[in-house]
């Protein structure tokens, strides 16, 4: 029994070390990237042509969701669960404030900013940060509006993000980021553009986003624009937006979905299979349904097709 019990420990501490010393080194390394690709390629930008083309009509369905809840996975009205959960996200959290060198005192902004969870991990873990907050879901300002209603350094803004040279008319901030967000923009590329004016000199840009593959079908990313109402673009599209808006140092890489999970945390990896079940049986099954048989067999080959970009264009 002791020797069982030793094993399962020397187990644990060679994983926690694993993460510790390995995962850690990779999780914030990105590669630099040097110079545009071939653009003459008319299928740089197939994906987001395909959008515009089929883009879903539903309105601001993040107006939905109970922000007040604390279950791990909400209704069938929506699709956002993972926002729900106070803390779910921390392990990212972690990863995403370091690789973008956060310090005290610096003037952020978060498009997309979910329940506020992001804002809070923010303000317990530096000081005297300065937050922007910008969102065109009316709950959802509301709701994050008054969980921070007392702490005078948070802003919270009611707008879309192709508006932000309205708020921001001269160099402001010094990190900007999209955690799984900039999809929703009509503009990429415009949007880029008011970010870079936006940024301090030497200020940066986060992004985070799920794309397809060049190889993907097309039918596919057709049905993902009517199931997440999101623009499925290329990684290269992305890089390449960045560089036309005027950013001249920027890393990046492309991880598949599940290996960047699993890099986080298993733990992270191990809920969102849980959250995901849960979705198939509700939002996701009525949204997949449209299309496959089994909503889960969608779910799957939507994971199966999918990059994640991580980038961070400096100004």
């Amino acid at each position: 029994m002791m020797k069982v019990i030793f094993l399962v420990l020397l187990f644990i501490l060679v994983i926690h070390l694993f993460y510790k010393y390995c995962i850690y080194k990779l999780m914030l390394s990105l590669g630099k990237y040097d110079f545009p690709i071939d653009v003459s390629n008319n299928e740089l930008y197939k994906w987001d042509k395909l959008y515009y083309e089929n883009k879903d009509a539903e309105g601001n369905y993040y107006d939905k969701v109970d922000y007040n809840s604390s279950k791990w996975c909400v209704n069938e009205k929506s699709h956002n669960a993972i926002i729900l959960r106070p803390s779910y996200f921390h392990n990212t959290y972690y990863y995403e404030t370091k690789i973008m060198d956060i310090k005290n005192d610096d003037v952020i902004l978060d498009c997309g900013f979910g329940n506020g969870d992001f804002c809070e991990y923010l303000m317990s873990n530096y000081k005297n940060i300065t937050y922007y907050g910008i969102s065109n879901s009316k709950t959802q300002v509301d709701f994050v509006k008054n969980r921070f209603k007392n702490n005078k350094n948070i802003n919270i803004i009611f707008d879309t993000y192709d508006n932000l040279k309205k708020h921001f008319n001269k160099p402001t901030i010094n990190k900007v980021f999209f955690i799984e967000s900039h999809g929703y923009s009509n503009n990429r590329l415009e949007l880029f553009k008011q970010v870079y004016n936006l940024l301090l000199p030497g200020g940066k840009m986060y992004i985070k986003s799920p794309c397809f593959k060049p190889n993907t079908n097309k039918n596919i990313v057709k049905n993902n624009i009517s199931v997440w109402a999101w623009n499925w673009s290329l990684v290269d599209a992305n890089l390449y937006d960045m560089y036309k808006a005027g950013f001249s140092n920027i890393k990046y890489k492309n991880k598949n979905y599940s290996s960047l999970l699993i890099s986080y945390s298993m733990k992270l990896f191990l809920s969102m299979i849980y959250v995901l079940f849960n979705l198939c049986n509700g939002y996701l099954y009525k949204k997949y349904n449209k299309f496959y048989t089994l909503p889960t067999y969608g779910l799957f080959k939507t994971a199966m097709n999918l990059d994640i970009l991580v980038s961070i264009a400096e100004k």
